[in-house]
């Protein structure tokens, strides 16, 4: 009996759930679901159902299942997906774009399902969703909630752990975030009875139902248990029932010609849908004797039809004849299976798989491997770096490509966030008999590991130790120099960094190394800054990005843009740095240097920062945060979240501590120093919080960076006179004169910077209390990019005037400090500067919006201008390209302003923007 036509039974409390989820999306508003049971229990039943449902709404529908073998091929999962949906067309990124460029086909496929979502909602389904490839999990923790404000639907069914892997975390972390979880439980005794009935054609008596009681409640076990039954599936005594489900398909099969159970045993391997082909070649016959044997595996309903290929009608039924089989039995069937791929011309990809379960074999596993993590790192390295963990033990201890895959391993980890595991792997197969030069490409590996996560120290002990192995004009010593100077720079030895970056230069100009020249001449650019010296930093980092663009991707996989755009927003030229980082944003999108991408949030949130759209720039590190979420590589984090405290503090201090305890969290967890950053944005929250013991000790933490390095000055002037006022209200003079003579050696070696020429003018005026010094500062500040810094300055020298006597010019000043403060978003500034003008006699203070946190009046300008632009049915991509913005900013304010209005979906979000804005324009205010 075809019994996948079924009514479901025993799931109606689920179906109805999910049909309230089907009319909600039908209505516009985003949803997920993540459905959770064992193999068998009726999951991609009940998505038949989901899908059956969705057509009856109109929705438009994409549905597929991943399989085993997915995990091995990066995206393969996203690609069926999507591949035969006709809700696309040929607008759809196929091909290579799909295999080389995953970010690029993820905001690809992003944008095109908000457009088709805002003509037709929509039912996106995924079954057996734990076996999707790991860049198939990293898309879907960007998809989906960059899609949960349009129409869309998200349906995952998977089983629940043991099984492990990037997709069940991503499923994790989609839950974590909001998706609705709902669990299939055995069936009940009546559901059970009625299943019964509905299989046998006759109510069953209760010898039949003690033996489906077995099933567990199970609803695939309990048909096939029940297909066992003899008499053509009539109620028989319990005595002669077959006692367990493997042993009834066991059972079953030995019905069948040896012939057929050979045929079936070699099936069993493949773990996906195969051709009858591949089964004739693992068993040495022509295809066409093979014919005979599927028909009457497909008429028995073993085997399914899948297009041009055949698959177990469930995998339980596989599971049960694979593991029916003796071990040795399995392991000489996949190391044929492995050979015959081999001879057939087919991908080490493949063949991996089978080796590694054959135990090794004749083949050389190494040989196998070290080709297959070449054809999936690029765009995996998370599963090649467990391609190449799983392999290690098969390999002979005493060859050398076995040290050399573990330093490749330990690459990949870093890559792929897993800093710490690298860290281990490498310290496990330092010295043991290596070469020098692999082991200093093992310690290279460990040096990336260890600039990942912060420990610069042990970066510095470990390229002075890998150094004196490699070989002199190597890629290898060219690459740890350029590290060594990294981790100099991080630790302020700007000196030894310096030489250490130029002999980087050198020896990859020797050994014609471009990624180390690159890299080499980009930490000259960083040390350059650090020093003080603008000029050439800009100098260094556009020859480093011009080297990157003539070498191709071995030199823009480093991406030097990072360092001019550093660089150039330290000189204040904030529209070319600007469009530097938009052209390392295409970078990022065709070289799918995943790594990269926390950083360069960084320096766009920096970038809005300075240019005085705070809320922008929260907002952007906030993406960015969410992002080292989903590539599960927390420590980048912490910069971002330092970040976003430093703008809180201008509008909410507690907000402000959260973001710092969860940065000084993941800091303490993984024994990393203290970035520049954080240490800096503490120091500013402990002076909001107004206790001047603790604001000292984190004081002489400060000047103790500044002593060492200018890095933490140049590269956000705005900290000048903040460290000086910080200083001056604790009574720590010399503190603020330190700071006031590293501005002004910085002004004096950087005269084109008007805005440091401004701070060092401001810093000063506040320590001698200058009011020429102030109205020099507001001067520059004028003529430069910072609205912020002008601001405070603004404020700054109205308080002097004031002390003068110049009430009326102390007035006007604040009236436009105000302004300025309310434009950029910081609420508790203006809301200071307001106080200050109430007070003053003969000025009307202007009324400003209330600090509602809730509707209409709570949204910001920044999401007002966001809104505004999707309710006129923009995607978050063609706001961002309208507002210079990423994708994932325009997302990140949209969740805010839905949470504001208490609203779900686009639809209600245009809805009240009509209601507010009649007869209003749109304009982007």
């Amino acid at each position: 009996m075809d019994t996948d036509a079924l009514p479901l039974i025993g799931r109606e409390r689920v179906l109805g759930e999910s049909r309230e989820y089907l009319l909600q999306v039908a209505e516009g508003a985003g949803n997920c679901v993540v459905v959770e049971g064992p193999a068998g229990i009726g999951k991609s039943r009940l998505l038949q159902e989901v899908v059956a449902e969705s057509h009856a709404l109109g929705l438009g529908v994409i549905t597929s299942q991943a399989v085993k073998l997915d995990k091995n091929t990066p995206l393969i999962t996203l690609r069926s997906l999507f591949r035969s949906c006709h809700l696309f067309g040929p607008q759809l990124p196929a091909g290579p774009g799909l295999n080389t460029s995953t970010l690029w086909a993820v905001d690809q496929i992003t944008e095109l399902i908000a457009q088709q979502a805002r003509k037709q909602p929509m039912l996106i389904a995924l079954d057996d969703a734990h076996w999707a490839d790991e860049a198939t999990a990293l898309a879907l923790r960007v998809l989906v909630p960059a899609l949960q404000s349009d129409g869309v639907l998200w349906y995952f069914t998977r089983r629940p752990y043991p099984i492990r892997g990037c997709a069940q975390e991503a499923l994790d972390w989609l839950i974590g975030e909001g998706a609705q979880k709902r669990q299939l439980e055995p069936l009940s005794d009546d559901a059970v009875a009625q299943l019964c009935t509905r299989i046998l054609g006759c109510k069953p008596d209760a010898a039949t139902l003690s033996y489906a009681a077995r099933s567990g409640g199970n609803p695939f076990l309990l048909r096939e248990m029940l297909r066992g039954l003899p008499g053509d599936g009539l109620p028989v005594p319990p005595a002669t029932l077959t006692p367990t489900f493997f042993d009834a398909v066991g059972e079953r099969m030995q019905d069948l010609p040896e012939e057929t159970r050979r045929a079936l045993d070699a099936m069993t391997v493949f773990g996906r849908p195969f051709g009858v082909h591949e089964v004739a070649a693992l068993l040495g016959r022509p295809a066409v004797e093979l014919l005979g044997t599927v028909a009457m595996l497909v008429d028995a309903e073993v085997l399914v039809e899948q297009g041009a290929k055949l698959s177990f009608r469930h995998e339980l039924i596989r599971d049960a004849l694979y593991y029916r089989m003796p071990e040795p039995t399995r392991a000489t069937l996949h190391q044929e299976a492995a050979s015959v791929l081999a001879q057939h011309g087919r991908s080490a990809t493949e063949q991996v798989k089978h080796l590694l379960l054959s135990g090794g074999g004749w083949m050389d596993v190494a040989t196998v491997v070290k080709r297959a993590v070449q054809e999936i790192a690029p765009a995996a390295p998370n599963t090649g770096a467990d391609l190449i963990l799983r392999s290690l033990p098969l390999i002979d201890e005493g060859r050398p490509i076995r040290a050399e895959l573990a330093a490749e391993a330990v690459r990949l980890l870093v890559l792929a966030g897993r800093p710490a595991e690298a860290i281990e792997l490498g310290q496990r197969f330092r010295g043991g008999g290596l070469s020098q030069n692999t082991e200093a490409m093992l310690l290279l590996g460990l040096t990336e590991a260890l600039h990942t996560v912060g420990e610069h120290s042990r970066v510095l002990e470990h390229t002075v130790l890998a150094l004196p192995r490699a070989k002199s004009d190597s890629l290898a010593r060219a690459e740890l120099l350029a590290m060594h100077a990294h981790g100099l720079a991080s630790l302020g030895d700007l000196e030894a960094a310096s030489a250490a970056a130029t002999n980087a230069v050198h020896v990859a100009n020797r050994a014609r190394t471009h990624g180390a020249l690159v890299c080499g001449t980009g930490a000259r650019s960083r040390v350059s800054l650090a020093q003080g010296d603008i000029p050439a930093a800009i100098r260094y980092a556009t020859e480093a990005v011009r080297l990157g663009d003539r070498v191709g991707v071995v030199g823009r996989t480093r991406h030097p843009r990072l360092h001019l755009v550093a660089a150039l927003t330290a000189a204040d030229r904030l529209a070319e740095a600007e469009e530097e980082l938009t052209k390392d944003e295409q970078d990022v999108a065709e070289l799918e240097t995943v790594w990269s991408q926390p950083p360069r949030y960084l320096c766009r949130a920096e970038l809005l920062l300075a240019a005085g759209r705070l809320n922008d720039a929260a907002a952007e590190a906030e993406a960015g945060v969410l992002l080292t979420e989903q590539l599960s590589a927390k420590a980048l984090a912490v910069p971002l979240l330092a970040l976003r405290a430093v703008v809180s503090l201008r509008v909410d201090v507690q907000a402000a501590w959260k973001h710092l305890n969860q940065a000084q969290e993941i800091v303490e967890t993984g024994r990393r120093r203290l970035p520049d950053l954080l240490v800096c944005a503490r120091l500013l929250a402990e002076e909001a919080e107004g206790d001047p013991d603790k604001v000292r000790l984190e004081l002489v933490e400060v000047l103790d960076r500044v002593k060492r390095s200018n890095a933490l000055l140049v590269s956000a002037p705005e900290r000048i006179p903040a460290l000086v006022r910080v200083a001056l209200r604790v009574d720590a003079r010399e503190a603020a004169a330190q700071v006031v003579g590293s501005a002004t050696e910085l002004a004096r070696r950087n005269p084109d910077v008007a805005v440091l020429l401004g701070a060092a003018k401001h810093g000063a005026g506040l320590l001698r209390r200058d009011v020429r010094a102030l109205r020099s500062a507001v001067e520059h500040y004028r003529a430069g990019s910072r609205p912020v810094m002008l601001a405070q300055g603004l404020e700054d020298l109205a308080a002097a005037e004031a002390d003068l006597g110049n009430l009326e010019k102390a007035a006007q000043l604040r009236i436009e400090a105000e302004s300025g403060y309310v434009r950029c978003d910081a609420p508790l500034d203006a809301a200071r500067v307001r106080g200050l003008l109430a007070r003053t006699p003969n000025v009307q203070v202007q009324r400003r919006q209330n600090s509602r946190k809730t509707g209409w009046e709570s949204l910001t300008r920044a999401e007002l201008r966001v809104v505004r632009l999707v309710a006129e049915g923009l995607t978050n991509r063609e706001v961002a390209n309208r507002l210079y913005l990423s994708p994932h900013t325009v997302d990140s304010h949209l969740r805010h302003s839905f949470a504001k209005l208490g609203i779900t979906s686009r639809v209600e979000l245009a809805r009240r923007v009509m209601m507010h804005d009649q007869p209003a324009t749109h304009a982007n205010t």
